[in-house]
């Protein structure tokens, strides 16, 4: 995936890490870091957040996700490629990274330019108009954004 800028920041499943690694995107909110959650479940944990090293949060919580994307179990590739679709269409893509950084890119280009937003719909469980607002976000400057995914193939549930 390829990020606008370089204060974009992708993770999967926040909010099941250590305390330590969630500690980054509450103080990240301090300094105005927009945090955004692309899962079927809006874990509790992403919705209040005890962090126990600063003191305020340890008492009363932090509130963490600014954005819920709630897309369908097993979604998560098809709302990736709608918004990567919206990103290439738009020009949105910085090309010089790409030609420097990247592999591949041309054959992912031409993947998702066969692809419609009504199958990504679908196979997401989200509208297009979803799709192109967290593209927004990657996009628009101003403050970072800090980006948390559950990665539906290796999340295990007991």
């Amino acid at each position: 995936m390829v990020w606008h800028g370089p204060d974009r920041f992708f993770r999967r499943e926040p909010g099941q890490r250590p305390a330590r690694h969630d500690e980054i995107p509450a103080r990240g909110q301090e300094l105005g870091t927009k945090v955004v959650l692309v899962n079927p479940y809006f874990e509790p944990g992403m919705k209040r957040y005890w962090v126990p090293s600063t003191l305020g949060s340890a008492l009363f919580g932090t509130d963490i996700a600014d954005y819920w994307f709630a897309v369908s179990q097993g979604g998560d590739i098809a709302f990736l490629y709608g918004v990567l679709k919206v990103l290439v269409t738009n020009g949105w893509v910085d090309e010089d990274f790409v030609s420097n950084h990247t592999g591949g890119f041309d054959e992912l280009r031409s993947r998702i330019s066969h692809l419609t937003f009504t199958e990504l719909e679908a196979q997401s469980g989200v509208d297009r108009a979803a799709m192109e607002e967290f593209a927004g976000l990657i996009h628009a400057p101003g403050p970072p954004c800090w980006f948390g995914a559950w990665a539906s193939r290796n999340t295990r549930w007991r």
